[in-house]
């Protein structure tokens, strides 16, 4: 039996020496970001086996036998139980390089960029932002293990934590990390990230002079953001309160694009048409005036239509979202200033340069603006 078990570990050895090898290769390599998994994959796979390899190799003790490993002495152990000790010395290799390529990732994102280089993917979101995401959602599959590497890295928790708690970019406090010291190095991290990614949204946004494509820019970006976080393990890093202060900020910016509409729908106000309802007789003035509020809206309403295509809202739930918010504040003001004044044009030569849209004209032409990008 002890025969059996020593052609085994022979034959065993040779095999994992192989593997073993392999990783090492694995993790001297030329680093890329995307290495990261590969390396995580064979630290979770090789940190599963160990107990398993010292087990067997470590059966054949021989005390009258001292192995050495890399001219250091192993102590009086058999002729095959320095392989346990080969197998975690690759697994300190493969965990160094996989800490050196998320350091390497994390000066990537946290480095400044030109904001007017920073590309658009078809998608009209920045292709950093996507990258960073889809990044980090395949990074929050291996948490665990992320967390156990992270902690013996030299920047640890407490640098992390000085770098970014107090206020965020908008000035507001960071309550969710805030007098917490329970976050796992990885959370923290991506705390920073995205801080970064935040702060390169602003400096992007602010390169389109009209307000309301800043708000659908930074709206289209913190939809996407929001949704990576809640529908991955992300939710669990960075946790509730981060996602309730993203939707704040989507509010806020919600909010300040509908005022960016407003303007449309003070050219509606009945200011100065003292018509009584029924009446079908009116001066020269008072028509002209009618015709110059419907000239207005179209062409703020167009003006709108044309600056606002010029961006991508490529969610569906966020162009649904828009189109009501906008359909609602725009459409029932126009349907009752369509519906009281349109008569008064028709005896008007060249109607259809006042009265360009009917009402459901309007609600397909503001329902286009954002499904045409869904």
């Amino acid at each position: 039996e002890l025969s059996a078990l020593s052609c085994f570990v022979d034959v065993t050895k040779r095999t994992l020496l192989e593997l073993l090898t392999f990783a090492d290769a694995v993790a001297v390599t030329e680093f890329s970001h995307e290495k990261l998994f590969k390396l995580l994959d064979m630290y979770e796979c090789l940190h599963h086996l160990i107990p398993a390899i010292r087990s067997l190799f470590e059966q054949q003790e021989d005390c009258s036998t001292g192995a050495r490993v890399s001219g250091t002495t192993v102590g009086l152990v058999g002729p095959h139980a320095y392989m346990a000790t080969e197998a975690s010395e690759t697994l300190a290799r493969l965990g160094t390089a996989a800490r050196i390529t998320f350091s390497g990732f994390e000066t990537m994102v946290l480095r400044h960029d030109d904001p007017s280089k920073m590309a658009l993917s078809d998608r009209g979101r920045l292709r950093l932002v996507e990258y960073v995401m889809n990044y980090l959602r395949f990074l929050s599959d291996f948490m665990n293990t992320m967390n156990q590497l992270l902690w013996e890295r030299k920047d640890d928790q407490t640098a992390n934590m000085s770098s970014i708690s107090g206020a965020s970019s908008s000035g507001q406090p960071r309550n969710d990390i805030e007098g917490n010291q329970d976050f796992k190095p990885l959370s923290l991290s991506m705390f920073r990230l995205m801080e970064a990614l935040e702060k390169k949204l602003d400096a992007k946004s602010k390169l389109y002079k009209d307000l309301g494509l800043s708000c659908l820019f930074l709206m289209n970006h913190l939809h996407y953001i929001g949704q990576k976080v809640k529908n991955s393990d992300m939710r669990k890093l960075l946790g509730d309160e981060w996602i309730k202060r993203n939707n704040v900020k989507l509010k806020q910016y919600h909010t300040t694009y509908r005022k960016t509409w407003v303007n449309i729908v003070t050219f509606l106000k009945e200011d100065g048409l003292n018509i009584s309802r029924g009446s079908t007789n009116i001066d020269n003035s008072t028509r002209n005036l009618i015709k110059d509020k419907f000239k207005a809206f179209n062409a703020a309403f167009e003006e709108n239509l044309r600056t606002h295509s010029g961006l991508l809202v490529s969610d569906h739930q966020l162009c649904v979202e828009l189109t009501i918010s906008v359909t609602a504040m725009i459409l029932p003001a126009y349907r009752s200033f369509h519906g009281r004044f349109h008569n008064h044009l028709d005896m008007v030569k060249h109607k259809e340069k006042y009265i360009k849209y009917t009402p459901e004209d309007l609600e397909s032409h503001l329902s286009n603006l954002f499904e045409k990008a869904s």
